[in-house]
């Protein structure tokens, strides 16, 4: 007994300098921002008092609800431009093909990279004269008059893309450990019965792949949420508020037109949106562990 309570001392001792930064940087700010949320504030005058009346105001605010909309379509778009061609190119790269190595370090270069520079050269990939994405689509007799970022219908789509280009390489990695953790006697024993590879993949690969893919879909979710580097250097929330989401224009209501306690109200949102799109994702994990 004496043991446990010095071995649980220790842990307690250890996991306290963890604990408190996270109290002060994590779970401190969450709480501050809710409790500023409640005024009516621009920094300059004292903090009025308002309630919930920065929360009432969101149901009436029609660029707040186009962001939150934008914001979800960003989401769906860089989960579909993600998962499936990570998968797919892990598989491949899991087959001991020649090159495997080379192909998988370039993969992972663009992850490297800041989101400005990402930003900065995919702006001028996009550009609609020596854009060379305009001349690709040129080939497939696919005229665009503007730059995919300058119209409405191609914009979310095309920053999406931009997302899942630059960390694509990470989840490659991701799933490739995944697959070779599988162990090797479930895919001999399939390979004996005859099953095909559409068929090994279906049922064997992807439900002993759910708890990967379900990490990655959290990744991908908290991604999307602080994507505002990506808008506000691709875009900056244009064309016509076309590519705004809401961390954008927190930004915009926040520190251009000086509306701290709105903004907070915003932050707050956007806490409590991504906490339940997690909880949301983690319903799809295995409830019990995976036997090999």
């Amino acid at each position: 007994m004496q043991k446990i309570y010095k071995d649980y001392r220790a842990i307690i001792v250890l996991l306290a300098p963890a604990l408190f930064f996270y109290l002060v940087f994590c779970l401190l700010p969450i709480f501050e921002s809710f409790f500023i949320s409640l005024f009516r504030w621009n920094i300059m005058n004292e903090k009025t008092w308002v309630g919930l009346q920065n929360y009432i105001d969101m149901l009436s605010d029609d660029v707040l609800i186009r962001s939150v909309k934008n914001l979800f379509i960003l989401l769906i778009v860089d989960i579909v431009f993600s998962i499936p061609i990570a998968f797919m190119l892990a598989w491949l790269l899991t087959l001991g093909l020649t090159g495997t190595k080379a192909v998988r370090s370039l993969m992972y270069i663009p992850n490297l990279l800041s989101t400005v520079a990402v930003g900065t050269l995919w702006v001028y990939m996009y550009h609609q004269q020596y854009g060379i994405v305009n001349r690709i689509l040129a080939l497939f007799h696919i005229e665009m008059k503007t730059s995919l970022l300058a119209n409405a219908f191609t914009v979310l789509p095309a920053i999406g893309f931009v997302m899942a280009w630059q960390h694509i390489g990470f989840y490659i990695l991701l799933y490739m450990v995944g697959i070779q953790n599988i162990p090797s006697d479930v895919s001999d024993s399939a390979r004996i019965d005859g099953v095909s590879q559409w068929q090994k993949i279906r049922y064997i690969t992807l439900p002993m792949m759910r708890p990967v893919i379900s990490v990655s879909l959290i990744l991908l979710a908290t991604g999307a949420f602080k994507s505002f580097d990506y808008v506000f250097v691709l875009t900056k929330g244009g064309p016509n508020r076309a590519s705004e989401v809401l961390s954008s224009y927190m930004y915009d209501v926040g520190f251009l037109q000086m509306n701290l306690g709105y903004a907070a109200a915003m932050g707050f949102l956007l806490f409590i949106m991504c906490f339940l799109v997690i909880k949301l994702i983690s319903l799809f994990e295995p409830k019990e562990e995976i036997q090999y």
